[in-house]
């Protein structure tokens, strides 16, 4: 019987991992809490108008409407990008929930989804009636929708199990470490939330993880291609998919790339990220640093609004080291790996993991590329947190949980040290 090559065989392992945490999400799925409501009821915060931009967005991409045209012929032009950015915002997610809507028989859209569009004279319950009747036509395509950031979840814990098992591929449990993390990654109520609801912010840590994957496993000649495309998918997923820009030239310093070489490989990556990041940007071809600008313009405008409107009940970071404090302490209590069974434990473990990968990073390679992969997203997604509510740390928690399952898993036996080049990502 022929043997299984390596590389076959982790492959194996990644997709049953995928396909473990496939069903684990399902069984945390809210479908049967959702069942007992009623028409336009079963949607949580954005869905609606996410799969609204996405019809909206496939029916332009399709020659059904006319974005070009303006407000006065197509609303949805100005009416969705004066109230979620949607016009000029990345269009990775609106393709991605589009193509779902369509295939679930969803192809016209009530504007009255935004409260914008509906009559300011209605009474109050006039005005609740009709939005939910508008929610209830985009009705078929939400848990179709749902399972597609199932899927996404499931697919970042098979790249964090893949990720890990690299890492630790000189220990003698590997698989263990793998399958630890992808298990703490599932354990994050952050991630847990995400998985289970029609939004874009899984897009950007999906190729997050396949970019630490890339950074591990993929040849020095192939590196500057595979993490141009994947930065620039993140980053057309959501715009925080950018944070993780600075692992580029990094990723292709620790892996022997220098001066004029290093050079050239960092401006492949970045001219490819930045062609398919506007690939999926139509609305920004005309003026992207302007397009750009006025989303952050009014972002910041929206995070001022949300302060007004949440007071108390949410905290909003006043400075970016307040940003980050209150992002740590959210991922340690509530939003991180174990946080929902035993708050700051995950957190604990993750701080342990840290300290191991700088112990190791003297000896292994790979231990460097995963200590800057964990530290820059950590940090930087910290940073620019807008508020202290779990959908805001997800970003933080597949970090945190690759960096404590490679502890548990150091925990099992002693590391061997790498002979020279073993661990070469």
């Amino acid at each position: 019987m022929k043997e299984v090559s390596a590389p076959a065989r982790r492959l194996g392992e990644a997709l049953l991992a995928f396909a473990v945490a496939w069903v684990l999400l399902g069984f945390s799925s809210p479908a049967a809490r959702d069942a007992a409501a009623g028409p336009g009821a079963r949607f949580d915060v954005d869905e609606a108008e996410y799969l609204a931009m996405g019809v909206a967005s496939t029916a332009q991409l399709f020659g059904e409407t006319d974005a070009a045209a303006g407000e006065a012929r197509d609303p949805w032009r100005g009416g969705i990008h004066a109230t979620t950015f949607g016009f000029q915002s990345p269009g990775l997610p609106k393709l991605l929930f589009g193509l779902v809507a369509r295939s679930a028989g969803v192809r016209q859209i009530d504007p009255a989804v935004f409260p914008r569009f509906i009559p300011k004279e209605l009474s109050k319950g006039e005005f609740k009636a009709r939005r939910l009747a508008a929610k209830a036509q985009l009705e078929p395509a939400l848990d179709p929708a749902r399972e597609v950031t199932r899927l996404l979840a499931a697919a970042i814990a098979a790249l964090l199990f893949a990720a890990a098992h690299r890492i630790a591929s000189t220990w003698h449990r590997p698989t263990l470490a793998g399958t630890l993390a992808a298990l703490l990654w599932l354990a994050s109520p952050a991630a847990l939330e995400a998985s289970h609801h029609v939004r874009p912010g899984l897009l950007p840590i999906l190729f997050w993880c396949a970019m630490l994957v890339c950074a591990l496993a993929a040849p020095l000649r192939a590196k500057p291609l595979a993490l141009g495309l994947l930065l620039g998918l993140a980053t057309a997923g959501k715009l925080n998919g950018a944070l993780a820009a600075p692992l580029i030239p990094l990723f292709l310093y620790l892996a022997g790339a220098r001066g004029a070489k290093l050079a050239a490989a960092t401006a492949l990556a970045a001219a490819l990220s930045i062609a398919v990041f506007l690939l999926f940007a139509p609305g920004l071809w005309h003026d992207p640093i302007g397009g750009i600008s006025q989303i952050l313009h009014l972002w910041r405008g929206d995070l001022a609004h949300q302060a007004s409107l949440y007071g108390a009940d949410v905290h909003v970071p006043t400075n970016r080291l307040e940003a980050l404090w209150v992002a740590l302490l959210g991922l340690a209590k509530h939003a991180g790996p174990l946080a929902g069974v035993v708050p700051f434990a995950g957190a604990a473990l993750a701080l342990f993991g840290a300290a191991t990968l700088i112990r190791g990073a003297r000896h292994s390679a790979a231990d460097r590329v995963a200590l800057a992969w964990c530290l820059v997203l950590i940090v930087a997604s910290g940073l620019i947190l807008p508020l202290d509510r779990l959908r805001y740390l997800t970003p933080l928690t597949a970090p945190a949980a690759l960096l404590a399952g490679l502890f548990l898993a150091r925990l099992t036996a002693p590391r061997h040290t790498p002979e020279a080049g073993q661990s070469a990502p």
